[in-house]
């Protein structure tokens, strides 16, 4: 019984990736195009933000001091937070579309915009302000108390050598 030839395996050609239409590339440009877009029009409303803010508080300033410096302190926190600065390197990294990075600063700048918030809404002022310049204080003095740890134990051996001995 002569032996039949196995047929050879058909040859198979490389995966190759599928191909995209022009109209779905445009789309998924168009979407990054439109998340920069959106962050970019956040940004310009936290700038009129800002620009109003202090605008009232300079307006109020004799009617209501209380309310004046309240957006004054929420001007300053912006600023000093660099909210509006952190807006705009949010639309930075969009452009770029690295979304796992830009949302984890969205959450950390999300949580600075309801401090925000809350320091504007809150009513009594005086507290916040007090609370404000208490941590100001001791992230301060958080460095002086461990530098100053650091120096008492050098400081004992000195004071025990400079110390009359009983009998002298």
């Amino acid at each position: 019984m002569p032996r039949r030839a196995s047929p050879k395996p058909a040859r198979r050609k490389p995966a190759q990736p599928p191909k995209i239409s022009a109209s779905a590339n445009k789309g998924a440009v168009g979407d990054n195009d439109q998340i920069g877009f959106r962050q970019s029009k956040v940004a310009a409303e936290m700038t009129e933000l800002e620009e109003r803010m202090y605008r009232l508080s300079e307006a109020l300033k004799r009617i209501e001091p209380e309310n004046s410096s309240r957006l004054m302190s929420g001007v300053k926190y912006a600023r000093t937070e660099l909210i509006q600065h952190e807006m705009q390197e949010i639309e930075s990294i969009l452009t770029k579309s690295d979304y796992k990075l830009a949302a984890g600063q969205e959450k950390q700048l999300l949580a600075k915009l309801a401090r925000l918030e809350q320091l504007l809404l809150s009513m009594d002022l005086d507290l916040q302000l007090q609370l404000q310049q208490l941590r100001a204080l001791r992230d301060v003095l958080h460095p002086l108390r461990f530098r100053d740890q650091r120096r008492r134990p050098r400081a004992k051996t000195v004071r025990s050598q400079f110390r009359p001995r009983p009998g002298n």
